[in-house]
This record gives C-alpha cells, sequence and structure tokens, in this order.
C-alpha cells in the first residue's frame, strides 16, 4: 500500500501517528490478513554500536500491537534481530 487512505481503516490511526513523528511505515495484504510496520532509526543505539539500529513494531489487522523489536545491520548488511 503507497498511501495511508489505501490502509485499511482500523490501521490509519497508527499509519498517520507514526508519520507525525518521523517514523516510516509500511503495509501489506496478502487475502484478509494485513500487516502493518512502523519503524524508525535509534540514532543512539546506532551510534554506540557503529552500525545502523531500527526499532520496528509490528501491527495486526485489528491495529494491535503484534510483535516489537531492534533490529541491527551487520558488517555483511544483513538485518539481524539484537538480543538484548
Amino acid at each position: 500500500m503507497r498511501t495511508a487512505a489505501s490502509v485499511p481503516k482500523p490501521l490509519r490511526g497508527l499509519v498517520m501517528a507514526a508519520v507525525k513523528l518521523g517514523k516510516t511505515w509500511s503495509c501489506w495484504t496478502d487475502g484478509t490478513q494485513t500487516w502493518l510496520f512502523t519503524a524508525e532509526m535509534s540514532f543512539a543505539l546506532s551510534r554506540e554500536r557503529g552500525l545502523p539500529v531500527l526499532q520496528i513494531n509490528l501491527y495486526g489487522d485489528d491495529g494491535s500491537l503484534r510483535e516489537f523489536g531492534t533490529l541491527m545491520m551487520d558488517q555483511t548488511g544483513k538485518w539481524c534481530r539484537c538480543a538484548d
């Protein structure tokens, strides 16, 4: 989905809030299943680790937070979940 207007109604508020906070978002659907991801760069963790670090949230169809995590790019350019 490329615009907030194309995102299912239960998720639109989350998209708008993410944009206001300077986060990025991405939304996919497959049949009746929808996934909304929001992400922001953690500058403090990136400086501390010397590599890019993203904080990511995953929301379900109903707008509930399903999962969150911190991902770091390793030396080969692959994104990996941070252990801490």
